[in-house]
């Protein structure tokens, strides 16, 4: 015969144990931190990002390629200094979450350099993405990421010619 507390006992051990959901607030910082490290000059040291992102975080992006992998990676990819734009602000627009995925619609606004493009400096640049981002419950960090973004439009704006 089986008794009640040697089926309750794993049910309850596995419950007690397990990490809790992220809520609204924990979700709305992830988000927040993780589209400041896209802003200009928010990242200076590669260890800001390890209290962000896990040490073999992905991070997916359609638009350049293949996957950025890990934390050293993803730290020469946010401190990178595009000679097109300056003061970079990358900030959420709304989110939602699940219990462990983080749905972020964001906008990017910036000033164009002058350099390499048609229009003049000082120009005001903008456009929308939305990023996806896994978060391992028991650390909260990201382990991966996926953006997509209107980088068309970005292009179009600095007066580049794109051809699809």
């Amino acid at each position: 015969m089986v008794s009640l507390s040697s089926l309750l006992l794993p049910l309850l051990a596995s419950t007690v144990l397990a990490a809790p959901c992220l809520d609204d607030n924990e979700a709305i910082h992830i988000a927040k931190k993780w589209l400041d490290i896209w802003s200009s000059g928010t990242i200076t040291k590669e260890s800001q990002l390890t209290t962000l992102v896990t040490p073999d975080i992905q991070s997916y992006d359609g638009t350049y390629g293949q996957a950025t992998v890990g934390i050293d990676a993803l730290f020469a990819s946010c401190t990178y200094v595009d000679p097109l734009v300056k003061d970079v602000v990358q900030v959420p627009i709304f989110i939602f979450h699940s219990c462990d995925q983080i749905a972020a619609r964001w906008t990017y606004n910036a000033l164009s350099t002058g350099v390499g493009s048609t229009v003049k400096a000082n120009t005001p640049i903008f456009f929308h993405g939305t990023e996806l981002l896994h978060v391992d419950l028991q650390s909260r960090l990201i382990y991966n990421s996926t953006s997509s973004a209107d980088w068309v439009l970005l292009a179009t704006q600095l007066g580049q010619t794109v051809n699809l």
